[in-house]
C-alpha cells in the first residue's frame, strides 16, 4: 500500500510541477505578445525592417543548434507558426505608408 501512496504521492508532484511550469510559460507568452501588439505598430519602416532580418537569423541560428534535439511536432509546428506570424506582422508594419 505504501509503494501505491509513494506513487500517488509522485504523480501528483509532477502534476504540479507541470502545472507550474505550463503557468509560467503562458504567463510569459501573454506578455510578450501583448507587447508585441502595442510595440509594432510604433517602429518606422527602418525598424522593421532591421528588427525582422535580425529576428529571422536568430530563429535559424536556434533552429540549427536544435537539429540534433528530438522535440514533439507540436513544438515545431507552433515555433513555425508564431516565427511566420511576427515575421509577416514586422513585413506589413514595414510595408504601411508614411512610415
Amino acid at each position: 500500500m505504501q509503494d501505491i501512496d509513494g506513487l500517488v504521492e509522485s504523480v501528483n508532484n509532477l502534476a504540479a510541477h507541470s502545472k507550474r511550469v505550463s503557468s509560467s510559460l503562458g504567463a510569459r507568452a501573454l506578455v510578450l505578445g501583448k507587447f508585441l501588439e502595442v510595440a509594432t505598430p510604433h517602429l518606422t519602416i527602418a525598424q522593421c525592417s532591421v528588427i525582422g532580418q535580425a529576428f529571422k537569423r536568430g530563429i535559424e541560428d536556434v533552429m540549427a543548434l536544435m537539429d540534433d534535439t528530438a522535440l514533439p511536432q507540436e513544438f515545431h509546428s507552433e515555433l513555425l507558426s508564431l516565427t511566420n506570424t511576427i515575421a509577416a506582422d514586422l513585413e506589413g508594419q514595414s510595408g504601411r505608408a508614411g512610415r
